[in-house]
């Protein structure tokens, strides 16, 4: 029984600046457990940019040195950030006299960025061909410049590629607010260059739960049940992704006899499907554990608890076949109600 997750499986989400600084600073709860959801999710891959990079370290400066100011300076709140950063001097508070020791943690927190959360940096170099329809993007909308580099740089990784998919995760009202205002104009320019317009979510409210109620990741206590709601979310935009793949659900059929053994899976497409010997079904767990199964050559398939001899299957119908290669764990799995069930061929 191979594993096999291909890249349209995968959900792609690239983390902006103030996300990379706010998981650092670990005062989230509910962001620190997303991310560590994703980090180890195969069903997902974590994007940012070097130019994203260049911004976090300098804001991690920032921050680490204001740190070392409200530890020595009773009234360091008094001082603005720009007042800070002018020349990083404060009441006779130097910078240089901490920059080793912010050095060290600035660049240990990268390293934990690359390792503990595999983000992929590399992939994402500024390059003319970004710069131009950028200065275009902020220049025509209410977007700022820094956002509008990484609203395209995230979808084109390269001059011979573009990234479709593409999930935008950032803590800035004002970003997620200019996508939504100037839908029209960024969708008309990203057209122009042929690429895909990243949808940006908001962390105010990123996921909604079953009752419709929205988790902030940005709230000061961790909610219940968010790894759940995560998987759930994942599913969605996997099948969104794939859906003229996605054929159906299964469904668990009866405990005890033949149906013990069988899988089954109900057809939710409007168009029939021919279930010739060379196609591979991939079956996705709510768990988010990835089978990939290659029906073996001859197999019976049972449609509506009859032989199906044509193997041409409609909506709604109910299709089972029995392979006894299978091992009871990865039987017990794939027999589960509610998994997604797409088809490949070769």
């Amino acid at each position: 029984m191979a594993v096999h997750i291909e890249e349209m499986y995968r959900v792609k989400y690239f983390l902006d600046t103030n996300i990379l600084v706010d998981l650092m600073g670990g005062k989230y709860p509910n962001l620190n457990v997303v991310m560590d959801f994703f980090a180890n999710c195969p069903f997902v891959d974590l994007h940012s940019s070097m130019y994203v990079l260049y911004e976090f370290a300098e804001v991690r400066k920032y921050e680490l040195f204001l740190a070392k100011l409200k530890k020595n300076l009773a009234n360091a709140g008094d001082y603005s950030k720009a007042r800070i950063k002018s020349n990083w001097k404060v009441c006779g508070q130097d910078y240089s006299v901490y920059k080793d020791e912010i050095e060290q943690q600035v660049r240990d927190d990268i390293k934990k960025l690359e390792n503990d959360f595999d983000i992929n940096f590399e992939e994402h170099p500024l390059r003319e061909e970004i710069i131009r329809p950028a200065m275009s993007l902020f220049l025509t909308t209410h977007i700022s410049k820094e956002d509008a580099l990484v609203l395209l740089s995230c979808v084109s990784p390269n001059r011979r590629e573009s990234i479709t998919g593409m999930n935008i995760v950032t803590h800035d009202k004002g970003f997620f607010h200019a996508s939504q205002q100037d839908k029209e104009t960024i969708n008309s320019l990203f057209q122009q260059e042929n690429l895909e317009v990243p949808t940006v979510i908001n962390t105010h409210t990123y996921i909604s739960v079953t009752k419709g109620f929205p988790i902030n990741l940005y709230k000061s206590s961790l909610t219940d049940h968010i790894e759940d709601t995560l998987r759930r979310k994942i599913l969605l935009r996997i099948k969104e992704q794939k859906k003229s793949e996605f054929v159906g659900y299964t469904k668990k059929l009866g405990n005890s006899g033949n149906a013990a053994k069988c899988i089954c899976f109900v057809s939710s497409r409007d168009e029939s499907i021919n279930l010739a010997d060379d196609v591979i079904l991939t079956i996705i767990p709510q768990s988010l554990d990835c089978v990939t199964y290659e029906i073996p050559q001859g197999i019976s398939f049972w449609k509506n608890k009859a032989e199906d001899k044509d193997m041409i299957i409609s909506k709604g119908d109910c299709i089972s076949f029995i392979d006894e290669s299978i091992d009871d764990v990865t039987l017990l799995r794939l027999r589960k109600t509610g998994n997604l069930v797409f088809i490949e061929r070769y």
